[in-house]
């Protein structure tokens, strides 16, 4: 109880006054591929917000200003380059163009065309290849219309991306497999969270049951993001922090050794919540499955990967540790620096995830962490009070037995 009354004290640091940033805009790019036989058409509206470089001239109101046709043809020309169309991973040659400006006076209006041998299928084209800012950056809706079948479109934002429009199942599975190993090595606050589980074990079951824990927390946030996925950045945001704060109160357990099944509990509430940023990262890349053709193989390349790849660190964590242990023989050192380093960032990683919320977002940052924390000490108070009632009654019926 005294432990867990500790940790409830410095758990109340997380209500603390948070700072407001402005609202992300996106930028939209149309573009609209449309095959035909022995031809590809794509119409393409830029933003001319996006085309700084190109120096058109503006009105005081924002709209452009009759820019000269040369200009134009300039963007034209850094689009298609930038689009770089190819057919079966070889270059298609631009063989008409067409540019102007936009009817609502702010975008470029750009029609592309381009000779394909014979049907125009295996069809791959660069999309987001546009400069913006942090406030405002570019994101590219593009409709692929095939000869025949139905009409697909892909959001692509973040960096510039190559699209195959209809992949083989063999790409689809090798595009996913590679987005597991990255999404575990850049997302999230799981390898933190690994170190910070192994460092007190000192068995391997134990290891294997609070990782086992994480892990199952984190594909049941996976299968929900998949079903419907977390489009909100500010929820992305909040679950981020709600994650932060469970490494936290992770790193302070191995401070004042609390029990496995609390740990374990921890374990699976942080997975819950650290899995929405790979259920994100999934949902948003399956519309370059290939629609629903090869989804199965997508989502059974990315979980198999993902699972093996945090499985394969927490194994290289484990070995480093037990091989500091074995050469030191100071295990107990170890686990207390480690736990106040993991401790510390935990704690300013989720302080820097509540700056970030939006003023006019679901919640503000000082609620957010206000109710994190209640959560946590509502959390700890019944555990402590279940556990003095199960010592209580263990004693009594010893005394019981004792006396018969």
């Amino acid at each position: 109880m005294r432990s867990q009354l500790a940790l409830i004290a410095f758990l109340v640091i997380l209500v603390v006054p948070a700072f407001a940033h402005d609202v992300v805009v996106d930028q939209i790019v149309d573009m609209t591929f449309r095959a035909a036989t022995n031809q590809l058409t794509v119409s393409v509206r830029v933003p001319a917000s996006l085309l700084a470089d190109a120096n058109l001239p503006h009105r005081s109101d924002g709209t452009l200003d009759n820019p000269r046709a040369a200009s134009l043809q300039a963007v034209a020309d850094d689009v298609a380059r930038n689009l770089d169309v190819e057919q079966d991973d070889e270059a298609l040659p631009g063989q008409r163009t067409a540019v102007r400006a936009g009817a609502d006076g702010k975008s470029v209006d750009i029609e592309l065309t381009y000779a394909t041998r014979g049907p125009a299928t295996a069809i791959s084209a660069r999309l987001n290849a546009f400069r913006g800012t942090p406030l405002a950056p570019p994101r590219t809706n593009a409709q692929f219309v095939p000869v025949a079948g139905t009409a697909r479109t892909i959001s692509i934002s973040g960096d510039a991306t190559r699209v195959r429009f209809d992949p083989g199942v063999v790409e689809t599975i090798q595009r996913f497999a590679a987005l597991a190993l990255r999404s575990t090595l850049a997302l999230g606050d799981h390898l933190l969270f690994a170190v910070c589980l192994l460092l007190p074990a000192r068995r391997w079951r134990t290891a294997a049951r609070l990782l086992s824990a994480m892990i199952a927390g984190q594909l049941v946030s996976i299968a929900l993001s998949s079903v419907r996925p977390v489009t909100s950045s500010e929820w992305q945001l909040a679950m981020a922090a709600v994650a932060a704060s469970a490494l936290l109160v992770a790193a302070l357990q191995n401070l004042i050794r609390t029990r496995v099944n609390w740990t374990a509990f921890v374990a699976a509430w942080f997975g819950v919540f650290n899995g929405f940023a790979f259920g994100d990262a999934f949902a948003n890349a399956r519309q370059l499955a290939g629609g629903h053709s090869w989804m199965a193989a997508a989502a059974a390349a990315f979980v198999v990967l993902f699972v093996g790849a945090e499985l394969w660190l927490a194994a290289i964590v484990w070995a480093v540790r037990d091989w500091f242990e074995r050469l030191q023989r100071h295990g107990a050192i170890l686990t207390a620096l480690g736990s106040v380093l993991i401790a510390h960032e935990a704690f300013h990683r989720a302080v820097d995830r509540g700056h970030q919320l939006p003023a006019d977002g679901p919640f503000d940052a000082p609620t957010l962490f206000f109710w994190i924390a209640m959560t946590w000490i509502a959390v700890m108070l019944v555990s402590s009070a279940l556990q003095a009632w199960q010592e209580r009654r263990s004693r009594s019926t010893s005394m019981t037995a004792s006396e018969g």
